[in-house]
C-alpha cells in the first residue's frame, strides 16, 4: 500500500493505520505575487499515531539536497581550476616561455561572426596549407601572423557567419 501524505488518508508508514492530519498554517498565501509561495508549498501534514512529519521530512529532503549541490560545486570548482591550469600553460607555450610538444589550437570569441584562432607547435612542423584545414571557418577566414620555419604560434580570424 501507498504512504499516506494528504489529509484523511492513512499513513502506512511501518505498517501504521493511522490517518493523516494536518496543523493549522498562520499566514496567507502570496502567490498572486510571487508563486509559488512558502504557503502553499509548506506541507503540515503529520500522523497522529507514528509521529511522521511532513515538515522534517522535507527538510530531511532539503539536506540532502544542499549537500549534493555542494559536491557537485566541488567538483565543477576543481573543473574549472583545472581549465584555468590549462589555459595558462598553453599561453605559456603561445608566448614562447615553454617549448610546444605538438600542434594546440585554442579558440575565442571575436566578433559576432568570427572567432580568433591561437595556436602553438613545434618549431618548423606546420605551413599555411597545413593549418588551414584544421582552423578555417565556414566562410574562410585569414591568418594575422606569419609563419616561418621559425614560427611557433599563430593568430587565425575564422570567419564562422
Amino acid at each position: 500500500m501507498d504512504e499516506g501524505y494528504s489529509k484523511g488518508e492513512t499513513c502506512n508508514r511501518d505498517g501504521c493505520n493511522g490517518i493523516i492530519n494536518e496543523n493549522y498554517k498562520e499566514g496567507g498565501c502570496s502567490c498572486h505575487i510571487n508563486p509559488p509561495c512558502s504557503y502553499c508549498t509548506t506541507s503540515t501534514a503529520y500522523c497522529p499515531v507514528c509521529g511522521w512529519d511532513a515538515k522534517e521530512e522535507q527538510e530531511e529532503y532539503d539536506k540532502i539536497q544542499y549537500e549534493n549541490h555542494k559536491k557537485n560545486e566541488d567538483y565543477y570548482k576543481k573543473e574549472r581550476e583545472d581549465f584555468a591550469k590549462a589555459r595558462e600553460l598553453f599561453y605559456q607555450k603561445y608566448r614562447g616561455e615553454i617549448p610546444a610538444e605538438k600542434l594546440e589550437i585554442r579558440s575565442e570569441s571575436h566578433t559576432h561572426f568570427s572567432m580568433k584562432k591561437f595556436g602553438v607547435f613545434p618549431k618548423g612542423t606546420e605551413t599555411y596549407a597545413s593549418l588551414i584545414p584544421k582552423v578555417q571557418g565556414t566562410f574562410g577566414g585569414r591568418f594575422t601572423t606569419d609563419i616561418d620555419s621559425e614560427s611557433y604560434r599563430f593568430e587565425y580570424i575564422a570567419y564562422t557567419d
